[in-house]
């Protein structure tokens, strides 16, 4: 069986950072990236917070806690969102470069007896069925989870509803035939 459709760069981007954001590196990469913004503008406050007075009163000290506090943690959380949106922005640029600056891609998967094969203009890409870890049916797509690795059929690869239904049992049965 095959199915074929364009994607957007945005959805390109959307499926690998989907795929990156369930690694255990990237998530330790970025909580260590928070925690050092968090404690560098702690810091930094201290230091402004300080050397406003010369010699400082207990209730300025006390308010200086609380602000590194409050500054600390708001920094970390307001990096945790600006990292998301620096990974998206700068792999979008590689893939924009990868692919001639085009912004949509042309795939096909494929079906075969023992592997996924998916193709672009570009590459071509197998995942063994052995290595099928699950299926995600979400809404516009099916997500094809490998122990490595992602492929997202969307809807549109389907003239229909009984065509993407199809598609979605031959590939839980590799699912099934696995646990077997």
């Amino acid at each position: 069986m095959q199915v074929e459709f364009d994607s957007t760069l945005d959805e390109i981007v959307e499926v690998n950072m989907l795929l990156v954001e369930h690694t255990n590196t990237y998530r330790q990469q970025r909580r260590e990236s928070q925690w050092a913004v968090g404690l560098c503008v702690a810091g930094g406050l201290v230091v402004i917070l300080a050397s406003r007075a010369y010699s400082p009163s207990y209730a300025a000290l006390a308010l200086a806690a609380v602000a590194d506090v409050i500054g600390g943690v708001a920094a970390a959380l307001l990096y945790g969102r600006f990292h998301g949106w620096y990974v998206r922005r700068h792999y979008r640029r590689m893939m924009q470069e990868m692919h001639g600056g085009a912004e949509q891609v042309h795939f096909e998967f494929e079906l075969r007896d023992e592997v996924l094969s998916i193709r672009s203009m570009e590459s071509e890409l197998t995942f063994p069925w052995s290595r099928l870890a699950r299926v995600n049916d979400t809404p516009g797509s099916i997500e094809l989870w490998f122990d490595p690795g992602l492929a997202v059929v969307r809807d549109r690869a389907f003239r229909t509803a009984e065509e993407r239904t199809r598609f979605l049992d031959a590939v839980r049965l590799h699912l099934r035939n696995k646990a077997v």
